[in-house]
């Protein structure tokens, strides 16, 4: 269980189980971009790997500060 994870189930009334599955989104994640992530690396090398990843963590930690319009934003983010 998360250290925040009783805040989290407090602010927004949700379950445990729900709250947890913020950790899961990433591993369920991880096999979806690991192909192409390899497929980047190899054809255009790790600046652009590492360029691209940048990028898509920026991304995704904006859309995780729009948690107060809902807790499943930040399961997308």
């Amino acid at each position: 269980m998360q250290p925040i994870a009783p805040a989290v189930k407090n602010a927004y009334d949700l379950d445990n189980n729900t709250v947890n599955t913020i950790s899961l989104v990433y591993m369920g994640f991880y096999v979806f971009v690991n192909f192409p992530s390899n497929y980047v690396l190899d054809t255009y090398g790790i600046r652009v790997g590492v360029l691209i990843g940048i990028v898509l963590t920026a991304i995704g930690m904006w859309v995780k500060c729009l948690i107060n319009y809902g807790f499943y934003i930040a399961i997308i983010g």
